[in-house]
């Protein structure tokens, strides 16, 4: 049966009449430019906010800094705040890395498991999230936004774990809780490990802070 070849600008290797193979196209040089620009304002906001504070650092300098104007900036971003944290990763979706059933170890072994995902997510991408969450965890906006994500996550995570929870324990009330338990004990990981992540491991942080909450997840998974 014949072939239709087509020139790969178009972003299709080859055509027949019973299969088509695609080949992902080349972004444009005018996205390419977009990004570009977009990582040099985040850049660039990050060390103005490093250098003079959250409130300190005005989109007009920013832009100035990035070699562009306020108007553009606002094009890119609608907020300091929305510069500040492109490029940060979204760590927090390591939560899910639960197994959808019981296996060896229970619940404990799953979230542990998550634990350790949560971790390699952060470790793999500590250059763009160590500088920012010192502002993250101290100035309202950031942590704002760096809540509304957590929260969000945290919300998935209840879901999740709502099936692995013991059937007289009310389970949508108690994932609820042990889901907001778990957030917060991760955070408080972040916390600690950020002020020296030379010093400090995040795998040992949230291994022992998952370890206090170990007592009341046999509960929940068992009772």
């Amino acid at each position: 049966m014949p072939t239709i070849s087509l020139p790969k600008d178009f972003g299709v290797e080859t055509l027949t009449p019973h299969d088509t193979a695609y080949v992902p196209a080349r972004p444009s040089m005018r996205s390419l430019r977009r990004d570009r620009t977009r990582d040099e304002i985040a850049r660039a906001a990050l060390e103005l906010i490093n250098r003079k504070g959250y409130q300190g650092a005005q989109v007009d300098e920013i832009a100035a800094k990035a070699l562009i104007s306020p108007r553009t900036f606002y094009r890119y971003f609608q907020a300091k705040e929305d510069a500040f944290f492109h490029g940060f990763p979204a760590f927090e979706e390591a939560l899910f890395d639960i197994p959808p059933a019981a296996g060896e170890g229970g619940l404990s072994a799953g979230l542990a498991q998550a634990g350790e995902a949560f971790c390699s997510a952060v470790e793999a991408n500590a250059e763009a999230i160590l500088p920012r969450l010192p502002h993250a965890f101290t100035e309202p906006a950031l942590l704002g936004r760096l809540v509304s994500r957590l929260y969000a996550a945290e919300t998935r995570l209840a879901r999740k774990l709502r099936p692995r929870l013991a059937p007289g324990v009310g389970r949508g009330w108690h994932s609820e809780v042990l889901a907001a338990a778990i957030t917060a004990s991760l955070v408080a990981a972040l916390r600690r490990w950020q002020k020296s992540p030379r010093k400090t491991s995040l795998s040992d942080l949230v291994k022992r802070a998952l370890a206090i909450l170990q007592p009341a997840i046999v509960d929940l998974e068992n009772n």
